[in-house]
Formats: structure tokens, C-alpha cells, sequence
């Protein structure tokens, strides 16, 4: 019976496996399983890898993608000679301390599995009830992120967790990682809402992830809420219906609108989200990252072969850039920026791909296609070379780049 049942909605299963394991360990430790959430989500990921290679299938784009990828771990080993590196890489070892000894370990604990998931599991890219499954998924740990964001809304609400020295020395989670998920959760129930019987429930859902996104101060993501918004009032198809369109374009705003004004009569939009607020209406949102930007691009103009890895967080003003193209550039040279922006166009073909996939009067790539979308942008604000793994394992995932080359 199990079995049958697993057999017809084998897709479904693979596709939510394959998310959790990718996602998971962005609850940090707010989810205690007595295991490290990294780990957890590699058991998750080789359990797809497992039951993935019944049904394997390669295609030749599939593997120029994977050699690509090849050759950029290739670089970062050749490049990884700084003291201790390699030591901490044979042991497994990560220091918080030491962030440029550790890069390599952490580097490789994050991106080895979920390449593997990915590449096995690359002939589902464009399946139905496999990007359903992921969406699924997605629902389901943002709603888990609700629940955690709640048990620690003593520290956010008001913004206590930015001087609170237990808060820091407990880092229960990160605001950034917890971020994405509710993103994913705003996605999902926004599109869902819209031919779901459970309309109100999806908006109230979607609403409530908003306003964690709001309160964790991310502001790449405040931007891309609106901007989900606005696409998933006017795609393509509802074009003959705009007024519709416009009209529930112009409800979902006017319910965020009156979300953030009761948070601010309740006094939960501190001081350091009003600065925020007024950096998003003078459109200065690179300001803190521009001395980052220009740092990295001098470096590599310095020496365009590469400092080596890690060497950013020894020399610069941050321990990386927040900027994978200029990081790459700075540690790797001309050649592994040159195959970070390749890596990168890669992905934002798959993430075009997943836009215009069309299964019906079904819509199911346009959550994924969105989120990974945002996490593109995000690795070119905020992120590191060591937060690629979701991005890489996704081009392999859409190696084959169907419906769009």
C-alpha cells in the first residue's frame, strides 16, 4: 500500500525531498534535532540521490554544466593554500573564528551533496508534480519559520537581538537565512492563492511571511516582495483582464501597507528599520556595500590572477564582499570570476526557464522560478562564494535549459 502510494506520487516526494535538504540548514539551530541542521539536510539530499537514480538520465548539457562546476571546485582547491586550509578540510573542521582557514571545509560541506542531488535528479527540472513537490516544501518550512520567528519574537519585535549579548553568543538563527524561507512561503501562497479554495487563508498566510521579511530588515527582499507582486498580478496570460489584475495588484498592497502601519503603532518598527525605510526611498541601498565593491574590484585590478581563497577576509574591510562576482574575482582571478558569471548565466537561463514553464492553465514553475530568482540577485548584494551551493546545485538541477535556448 505504502508502496503504491509512494510509486504515484513518486515526483511530489522527490521535489519536496530535494527542497527541505537544500533549505534546511538555513534554520541554523532554532530547530534542535540533535544534529546540526547541515547535516540533517545532507541525509535528506542523499535520500533523493538514492531514490532519484531508479529513473536516471543524463543529458550532454547536463554535463558540460557538471564539468564547468568541476573546474571551479578544481580552481578553489588550487587556490585554498593558505595556512591551515587544507588542514581544517581533512578534518571536518569548522572554525567561527578563523573564517578565512575555514572557507574550504565549509565550502565543501555545503556544495559537494547538494551537487550531487542536483545532478542526479537533473531530468525531473521541468516536471510538474516535481516543482509542485518543491513548492509544496516550501510552504511547509516557512510555516515552520513562522513558528520559530514566534518563539523568538522577544528578540525581534522591538529589535532586542541587536544589542542583546545572548542573543549573538546563542545565534539561534540568521535573519538573513530566515528571510528566504519566508520569501519562499510569500511566493508560494501568493500564486496559490489565486485558483486555491482556500484564497483568504493563502493571503493571510502570505501576509504573515511578509511581515517577518519586514522585521528581519532585509531590504533586497522588501523590493522583491513588491516586485512578486507586481508580477504575479500582470503575467503574461491575465494581460486581457487587467483591471482584475490591477484591482488585486492594488489589495495585496493596500493589506501589506496596513500591516506595516499596525506594526508601527505597536512599536515594533525600532529605529534601525526606519533608517532602512528611508535608505529604500532614496533608493541608496548599496551604500553600506559600495567601500566592500570597491575594495574587492581594486584587488583584482592589482592582481588579476587571484589573491587566493580567502585572502578577502584577511586584506578587505568584511570577511567577503557580498558580492560572489567580485569575491571570485579578488580570490580566484580572472579565471574563476570569468566561471562564476558563466555559472551564473546559467542559472538565470533556468530561472527565465522556470518562469515561462507551462503546464496548462498551470503556473507551478513561477514559485521556484521567483525564488531562485531573488537568490541571484541576493548573491550579488549579500551573498558568498560559500552560499552558492543552492544556486549551483539548481544549474545542474536546469542544466538542461529546456524551453529556453
Amino acid at each position: 500500500m505504502i508502496s503504491k502510494i509512494y510509486r504515484e506520487n513518486r515526483q511530489y516526494f522527490l521535489g519536496g525531498l530535494f527542497f527541505v535538504g537544500l533549505f534546511f540548514p538555513l534554520f541554523g539551530q532554532s530547530v534542535n534535532f540533535g544534529l546540526h541542521s547541515r547535516i540533517i539536510s545532507q541525509l535528506f539530499l542523499l535520500l533523493s540521490v538514492a531514490l532519484g537514480l531508479i529513473n536516471f538520465k543524463i543529458t550532454i548539457k547536463t554535463l558540460i554544466t557538471a564539468a564547468l562546476i568541476f573546474l571551479y571546485v578544481v580552481l578553489i582547491m588550487f587556490y585554498s593554500q593558505g595556512e591551515r586550509q587544507l588542514d581544517y578540510l581533512l578534518s571536518i573542521i569548522i572554525d567561527k573564528d578563523d573564517y578565512r582557514a575555514s572557507k574550504l571545509s565549509l565550502f565543501v560541506q555545503t556544495t559537494f551533496v547538494p551537487l550531487l542531488a542536483g545532478f542526479v535528479l537533473s531530468s525531473y527540472a521541468r516536471d510538474k508534480r516535481f516543482l509542485m513537490g518543491m513548492t509544496y516544501a516550501s510552504l511547509a518550512m516557512s510555516l515552520v519559520a513562522i513558528f520559530v520567528g514566534l518563539k523568538y519574537s522577544h528578540y525581534w519585535f522591538g529589535g532586542g537581538y541587536q544589542v542583546s549579548a545572548e542573543w549573538k553568543e546563542s545565534a539561534v538563527f540568521s535573519s538573513i537565512s530566515m528571510t528566504i524561507l519566508h520569501l519562499a512561503g510569500f511566493i508560494a501562497a501568493l500564486e496559490y492563492s489565486r485558483s486555491s479554495k482556500s484564497k483568504k487563508f493563502l493571503l493571510v498566510f502570505a501576509l504573515m511571511n511578509f511581515v517577518f521579511i519586514v522585521i528581519y530588515q532585509q531590504r533586497t527582499a522588501w523590493v522583491y516582495v513588491v516586485f512578486v507582486v507586481v508580477y504575479t498580478s500582470f503575467r503574461r496570460e491575465y494581460r486581457a483582464n487587467i483591471w482584475r489584475s490591477g484591482f488585486k495588484f492594488c489589495v495585496v498592497l493596500a493589506l501589506i501597507a496596513i500591516a506595516i502601519y499596525i506594526m508601527g503603532r505597536l512599536g515594533f518598527l525600532n529605529e534601525r528599520l526606519l533608517k532602512y525605510a528611508s535608505q529604500m526611498n532614496s533608493l541608496d541601498l548599496f551604500a553600506s556595500r559600495s567601500n566592500y565593491f570597491e575594495f574587492a574590484w581594486q584587488g583584482f585590478l592589482d592582481t588579476p590572477m587571484g589573491h587566493g581563497w580567502g585572502e578577502y577576509s584577511v586584506n578587505g574591510p568584511f570577511r567577503y564582499p557580498h558580492n560572489v562576482i567580485l569575491e571570485a574575482l579578488y580570490e580566484l582571478g580572472v579565471i574563476g570570476g570569468s566561471i562564476i558569471i558563466a555559472l551564473l548565466a546559467m542559472m538565470a537561463l533556468s530561472v527565465k526557464g522556470l518562469l515561462s514553464t507551462r503546464f496548462g492553465n498551470s503556473t507551478v514553475g513561477l514559485t521556484m522560478g521567483l525564488l531562485f530568482g531573488y537568490l541571484l540577485v541576493f548573491a550579488l548584494k549579500a551573498g558568498d562564494l560559500n552560499s552558492l551551493n543552492i544556486q549551483l546545485a539548481l544549474v545542474l538541477l536546469f542544466a538542461n535549459y529546456r524551453r529556453v535556448l
